[in-house]
């Protein structure tokens, strides 16, 4: 019996001219934008929310790097992974600058422990924090010993070692996610010959329901991991349930319609004794011929 060998989409690892010069550039632009807008919302915020806009801010952050990566066509995950690094570390100095700015307004009124700092604030600040790193760590040390705000009702301020653990687990997430979003953005399929992304293209059903018996359920995720599809084109949709089903999403390119590419996320849990569990991809962009691809794309619309 042959096994049918699964292809699946590879990176061409090409760095364009515009995808060297404007990716970096793009990156800290999009990542001060979003970094100054994460910094004003967060300290005009009560604190118990800033947990919820920091998570704002990662997809925010991420959402504009993707807009990046789109239009520069950058499909080298590692050089756009380093771009996005030293983007987003510029991206969180000037976040940081611009927090500053807000804490330490006239006569030090944001931190109670500041008050004989007379600073003003406004644009011109921010730029001289800016320009001026060693002074601004410097403040930044300034305000870890003294805290910043209490926590909502209870009247205590983080300070010292807490604070900075605080401060150090956000940029760690922060960095990690917009790193990573950055470089799994730019491994997506790209057309080559077209010199275009592939599209997912968006269905009214793409989830099919798993077979219920064992036998068939691993039958059916072995046929996916092995790059066959044709399950799909008998598997019942999934209307309301969203556990034992297969989701599918097909990568198109008008104009190159002899090759598509799918990723299949698998949802599979059951109670009974003995059975395997899904929760995870069991295929990323693995190829898929045109005519099966023609096939799935009008069962699913």
């Amino acid at each position: 019996m042959v096994t049918r060998v699964p292809k699946f989409y590879k990176p061409s690892n090409k760095l364009t001219l515009m995808a060297l010069t404007l990716a970096p550039l793009g990156f800290a632009v999009s990542s001060s934008l979003s970094g100054i807008m994460y910094a004003v919302a967060s300290w005009y915020s009560p604190l118990f929310v800033n947990p919820i806009i920091c998570l704002g801010w990662l997809f925010l952050t991420s959402y504009l790097l993707y807009l990046v990566i789109q239009a520069t066509k950058a499909r080298y995950p590692l050089a756009v992974a380093v771009f996005a690094f030293v983007g987003v570390l510029v991206g969180y100095y000037v976040h940081w600058c611009v927090w500053l700015t807000l804490v330490v307004e006239p006569a030090g009124a944001g931190v109670d422990g500041l008050a004989g700092l007379e600073t003003p604030s406004g644009p011109e600040v921010v730029l001289s924090y800016i320009l001026n790193p060693k002074e601004t760590f410097h403040l930044v040390l300034d305000i870890r010993q003294v805290g910043v705000r209490s926590l909502w009702i209870v009247e205590w301020v983080p300070s010292g070692f807490l604070l900075t653990c605080f401060w150090f687990l956000e940029f760690l997430v922060y960095v990690c996610f917009t790193v990573m979003s950055g470089y799994f953005l730019s491994a997506r399929p790209f057309s080559e010959v077209h010199d275009g992304w592939y599209h997912p293209v968006k269905f009214r059903r793409d989830i099919f329901k798993a077979p219920e018996l064992l036998e068939d359920c691993d039958q059916a995720a072995r046929m996916i991991m092995d790059g066959d599809l044709r399950y799909f084109l008998d598997a019942p949709f999934v209307t309301r349930e969203r556990v034992n089903c297969f989701k599918l999403t097909l990568y198109n390119f008008p104009s190159a319609p002899a090759v598509g590419y799918a990723t299949v996320l698998a949802s599979i849990t059951t109670k009974k004794k003995g059975q395997r569990y899904y929760n995870r991809a069991l295929v990323v962009n693995v190829e898929v011929p045109g005519k099966l691809t023609r096939a799935l794309m009008g069962r699913m619309r």
